[in-house]
């Protein structure tokens, strides 16, 4: 039996709570299952799209900061690359070519579209995914095709309206979060205009019957929320590191659920090499992400909930270091975090500070209560320096 072709579109920068209030993305989810409580492995392009594609962190693939580019381990194996030993076909179109991993792709492409024209801009990436959607329908007879689509729009408007005109500790920008966020209500529109077009795209060149659609972000933005982050990759709040997925394919996933459980980006690959029954190459560096597919069998996540409340993962875990500001770090990260649904610590490196957040009081993050005796602290600390020991060999020397 042939085997299903997979769609992967990434809407780059959108915010998760603009995905939920969406009625494009919600008219989607309904066909669909939804995660709605992913964390990014990285909250910047680069680094996320990176453990995406090889679900793996950036201390393993060597994709962990800014200046890392094109140092992919050899011996990380990229979903393209399972794909391609059984007979896919893959095909990619990115914002910038060097901010994802070539290996695996038949063919590569790039759409950098800077200028002032956000109206153009869409109907030029509309019309140019429209149109590799038609190629790759014309060779659906022959072999299943893997298809990565980046939707940049929200990036290049950030560019041009906030990273190129203000600096991380501007305080005109952070003193209008009003207008930040009218602005980038804006913006999302136009991805919620793209992602609507690619879908029906879909839809009308009979290939949603035969293929998996996978909608995500990379990462989310800030609007203004903590000075010293005008945009992304400086710190490990929510507004960044909190992402979602979408998997359609209504006869393998039914539709409508809403998965709340904690996952993590990089559980994406190894949840369609399970799907597809690719098993995984032992002779290249172990992944780091966990297959979903107990969670996508709601018979096997109904019994999880009822005998002993079993998670999926304890939590989640992310890193970054800044490009820009209060401590830039672009050669690798200085900022770590563990997150659960409840609580998170923080770790900024450089500084050697913590911050611990309960999330579920203080969703905002405006209450560092770290020292004040929560027990989550220490436990949470422990498991921050289990990841970090075991992602980089070595202690960070967290004072206990």
């Amino acid at each position: 039996m042939k085997r299903k072709n997979i769609v992967l579109v990434v809407v780059d920068a959108a915010r998760i709570d603009r995905v939920k209030n969406s009625k494009v993305f919600k008219n989607i989810a309904k066909k669909g299952i939804f995660f709605d409580e992913m964390i990014t492995a990285s909250p910047y392009t680069l680094a996320s799209m990176n453990s995406f594609f090889t679900s793996t962190f950036g201390s393993v693939n060597g994709i962990d900061g800014y200046n890392k580019i094109g140092n992919l381990d050899e011996n990380c194996k990229t979903i393209m690359d399972y794909l391609k030993d059984y007979g896919y076909t893959t095909r990619g179109d990115t914002v910038r070519l060097n901010l994802v991993p070539s290996e695996g792709f038949d063919k590569l492409t790039e759409h950098e579209e800077i200028n002032e024209d956000i109206n153009q801009n869409n109907i030029n990436l509309i019309n140019l995914h429209s149109q590799i959607i038609d190629e790759q329908s014309q060779s659906i007879e022959s072999n299943p095709f893997f298809l990565y689509l980046h939707y940049s729009n929200i990036h290049n408007s950030l560019v041009n309206n906030v990273l190129k005109k203000y600096t991380d500790f501007d305080d005109e920008y952070f003193a209008n979060r009003k207008q930040n966020s009218d602005n980038y209500n804006t913006y999302f529109q136009y991805a919620e205009e793209y992602v609507e077009k690619i879908t029906q795209k879909l839809i009308s060149t009979n290939l949603s019957d035969d293929t998996i659609l996978i909608l995500m972000s990379d990462h989310g933005v800030s609007l203004g929320e903590k000075k010293g982050e005008r945009a992304y990759g400086v710190f490990t709040y929510d507004y960044t590191i909190k992402t979602f997925a979408i998997l359609v394919n209504e006869n393998l996933f039914g539709n409508g659920r809403v998965i709340s459980e904690i996952t993590q980006t990089i559980d994406l690959m190894p949840t369609l090499l399970s799907i597809l029954d690719i098993p995984l190459d032992l002779s290249k560096k172990k992944i780091q992400g966990k297959s979903l597919l107990p969670l996508l069998n709601e018979k096997k996540a109904n019994f999880w909930n009822i005998f002993g409340n079993k998670k999926f993962r304890k939590y989640a875990y992310c890193e970054t270091g800044g490009l820009y500001g209060p401590w830039p770090s672009p050669s690798g990260p200085n900022v770590f975090c563990v997150r659960t649904h409840d609580w998170k610590l923080i770790y900024n490196s450089y500084p050697k500070t913590f911050e611990l957040y309960n999330l579920k009081k203080d969703p905002n993050e405006l209450n560092n209560c770290y020292g004040l005796g929560f027990k989550e602290e220490s436990k949470l600390k422990i498991n921050l320096e289990k990841e970090l020991s075991s992602l980089r060999a070595e202690s960070l020397m967290i004072d206990k």
